[in-house]
Parts: C-alpha cells; sequence; structure tokens
C-alpha cells in the first residue's frame, strides 16, 4: 500500500538563518547559499549584526576567506523570515510557494537540500568573496587581507 502525499507541518519554532527570529517554518522563505552570500545586504547586516565583533577580533579581516567560504558552502538551504526577505530580491518572494512544496516532500523539511547548479560556482563563489569584502571595506575602511585579491 502507498501513502498518499500530505501536506506536512513542521510544527516546533525554528530560527530565522539571518537575524535568528522565532518563527514557524512555513512562515519562512527558503533561498540557497549564493542567493544569500552574494547579496551585499545580507553582509552588511550580518557584519552590523551577529558577525559585528569579528573586526574587535580580527581588524584585519585574515579570517574572512574562511568565513565567507563557510556561508557559501551551507549544506541546506537557509531559511528566512519574513523581515530579512526584504534585503534580498523581490524575485524570492516569488519563489516562496515552489521551494517550500518541494522542501515538504524531503523527509525532514528543515535539512531540504536544493538541487544546486554546479555550472558557475566559482564566478558565484567570487561574488560572494567579492560582496563580502566590499561592505568590509565601507563599514571598516579597506579590505580584508584575506579577500583583498577579490576587490
Amino acid at each position: 500500500m502507498f501513502k498518499l502525499f500530505r501536506k506536512k507541518k513542521v510544527s516546533e519554532p525554528v530560527k530565522c538563518d539571518i537575524c535568528v527570529k522565532d518563527m514557524q517554518f512555513e512562515e519562512g522563505y527558503l533561498l540557497y547559499s549564493d542567493e544569500v552570500t552574494t547579496n551585499q545586504a545580507y553582509w552588511d547586516y550580518a557584519f552590523r549584526h551577529q558577525w559585528s565583533y569579528l573586526h574587535d577580533i580580527d581588524a584585519e579581516g585574515n579570517t574572512m576567506l574562511s568565513l565567507v567560504d563557510r556561508m557559501f558552502n551551507q549544506k541546506y538551504a537557509w531559511l528566512v523570515c519574513g523581515d530579512c526577505i526584504e534585503l534580498f530580491s523581490s524575485q524570492y518572494k516569488r519563489m516562496r510557494e515552489p521551494r517550500m512544496k518541494e522542501a515538504m516532500k524531503s523527509p525532514d523539511p528543515r535539512k531540504y537540500t536544493p538541487h544546486v547548479l554546479l555550472s558557475g560556482r566559482d564566478r558565484r563563489m567570487g561574488a560572494a568573496r567579492y560582496n563580502a569584502a566590499k561592505v568590509w571595506m565601507k563599514l571598516y575602511g579597506k579590505p580584508p587581507k584575506s579577500l583583498e585579491e577579490y576587490i
């Protein structure tokens, strides 16, 4: 006997991957890592909030390359709240429903791993490094040492 597809509900609260605000999974937007990390508005928010201490402990930005690459290579889709989605292009609002439907088909929607296109990956990683470096330079007056070559 087979089971019919039925809509899952992820009942326990989750946190926005950007601002860590509590929310229900179904209220969020799923973004791919390159959609988040190639966006200067994300880096501006991150360096002013959750990563604000980074400049105090690493003023030269020696650890920036590993930070950007870790964020870019996040395994699962980013779950973004309704406030944080405003940091991104409005096209991602239109993608909410199909992405949520796809995630709900997976065994654990919170661990949804999107189909990632491999073509252009190096270019997109370069864009993430460039955008993070641009924001760092805007905030602190000089590019981070580990990302100087991307400016």
